[in-house]
């Protein structure tokens, strides 16, 4: 199979680096830090959080505010007993250094910037199709010097709709100015990246790198590195 593409929509976090990893280091840094001003144990701060965020989820559920700590932080700060602080200000400590350790550990996966050059010798358009705030994917991309190898990114915030919402899909379409045969869409998330796609007629490579198990059609190919994308594409 060899598809004639003019597009990439590709996603960011876990396809392009390993973002578990990022986020564990950088939770275990903010708790501890939290844990010195506040009294509490680690383990204790990380019950509260969970529960902070879920609280977050469930109204916010399908929206990039979802996913913003900040107001991870700010609701549990408020639940504390004792209040050492103002929340807010609390909160944005916590916030910014989570981000800061996270962002500053960030390692691209091993073949990611010569397969994103070769796409661009290619003139082929590259679109990060991600979810997550604006602010944040924008200083992952500059800490990872992505800036001359991306054309253009479309975030759940900017679009008011998560992975696998069409209208995501639908604005990097119109960002780019192609139509869904004329884009393939890679990521790790088979719910999100790959249903999203070719619920949207978007041909849909699966980087699967963990081996997991899910059905495959035509309209899904599965990989598990970007250098097997070159037998694919004309």
């Amino acid at each position: 199979m060899n598809l004639k593409i003019n597009g990439i929509f590709i996603d960011f976090d876990d396809t392009l680096y390993d973002y578990e990893s990022c986020h564990q280091y950088a939770s275990q840094k903010v708790f501890s830090i939290l844990s010195q001003k506040t009294g509490f144990k680690e383990e204790e701060l990380l019950r509260r959080y969970q529960e902070a965020k879920r609280s977050i989820h469930v109204p916010l559920h399908g929206t990039a505010s979802s996913h913003n700590r900040l107001l991870y932080f700010q609701k549990m700060i408020e639940q504390f007993p004792n209040q050492i602080e103002f929340p807010v200000t609390l909160a944005r400590i916590c916030y910014k250094q989570y981000w800061d350790t996270f962002i500053d550990r960030i390692v691209l996966f091993e073949d990611v910037i010569s397969w994103l050059q070769l796409l661009k010798n290619q003139n082929r358009k590259i679109v990060m199709v991600t979810d997550l705030t604006a602010d944040v994917q924008f200083k992952k991309i500059e800490r990872l010097r992505l800036e001359n190898l991306i054309d253009l990114v479309v975030t759940s915030e900017e679009s008011g709709c998560e992975k696998p919402h069409p209208y995501i899909f639908e604005l990097a379409l119109r960002k780019s100015d192609l139509s869904p045969s004329q884009v393939c869409m890679i990521g790790d998330s088979y719910d999100k990246d790959i249903l999203g796609a070719i619920n949207m007629n978007i041909h849909a490579f699966w980087l699967n790198r963990s081996g997991k198990s899910r059905p495959i059609t035509d309209k899904i190919t599965e990989i598990k590195e970007f250098k097997e994308m070159r037998g694919y594409l004309k």
